[in-house]
């Protein structure tokens, strides 16, 4: 065998060697990164389930709270708001549009009526469970769908 053939059998051995390496190399980093991503997802719509309940959790305070002293200097209209504020960097314009929406009902229907006593929260309540009109039950279904969208990416 002439060295020239020789040389060229070497360097086809190589260059596929070379190949091979390389591309075991991209889809080792290709791997890895998509573990990142799902890792990140994952943490990702854990906060954020996190965050939506604390809202809920915050505006039920509030809704206790209005009934037995002035918000004006209220904790629970402070934590409601802190977590709106949060909610707005992360969430959606859908689920951010349910959550003031939520805030402006319970302000209008709690905290505005000083008149409505204990029994009349729980016919409204009541009232408005019947009809589908829970204050917060439009954020709780934007955050629903929100968090299923969200969870087809993590496949």
């Amino acid at each position: 065998m002439s060295s020239q053939v020789l040389y060229g059998v070497i360097a086809a051995v190589g260059s596929g060697i070379g190949g091979t390496a390389a591309f075991l190399a991209a889809v080792w980093i290709s791997r890895r990164l998509q573990q990142g991503n799902r890792a990140r997802l994952t943490t990702g719509l854990r906060q954020r389930e996190t965050l939506y309940s604390q809202f809920v959790e915050a505006c039920a305070g509030l809704m206790r709270e209005s009934r037995h002293q002035d918000l004006a200097h209220s904790e629970a209209l402070v934590d409601v708001l802190a977590t709106l504020n949060r909610i707005r960097l992360t969430a959606t314009t859908p689920v951010l549009q349910a959550a003031e929406a939520t805030l402006q009902d319970i302000l209008q229907h709690y905290v505005n009526d000083a008149s409505l006593t204990t029994g009349d929260i729980a016919d409204y309540l009541r009232e408005c469970t019947r009809q589908g009109a829970d204050p917060m039950a439009k954020f709780s279904r934007a955050c629903r769908d929100e968090l299923w969208e969200l969870r087809p990416a993590l496949s």
